[in-house]
């Protein structure tokens, strides 16, 4: 194995442990609010992009090729969050409008 691979498989697992990290810290923030109603701050789509750059950088042609897979999973908790913010709003302006 030369100097090369292996610090490609430094920097793939490095960036790919973070994102999906990112990832799954995202999709708790979600779960704590919808069960717990507890606020925290999510960071949309980062996690998606250090996972992709981690799996495009992999050595292996398999997991590159399955390195779109975090953005769309991370982007699908992007529009998520979206839709829930703005229901949160129109609910906010709503329960202002009404007092």
């Amino acid at each position: 194995m030369h100097a090369y691979d292996i610090f490609r498989w430094v920097v793939a697992v490095l960036f790919s442990l973070f994102g999906w990290w990112l990832i799954i810290a995202n999709f708790a923030i979600v779960y704590f609010w919808f069960v717990r109603r507890e606020h925290h701050s999510w960071i949309p789509l980062v996690g998606g992009f250090f996972a992709l750059a981690g799996m495009a950088f992999c050595p292996l042609p398999q997991i590159r090729r399955l390195a779109w897979l975090p953005l769309v999973v991370d982007f699908g908790y992007f529009v998520s969050a979206l839709t829930i913010g703005l229901l949160m709003e129109l609910y906010a302006r709503k329960k202002r409008h009404d007092a």
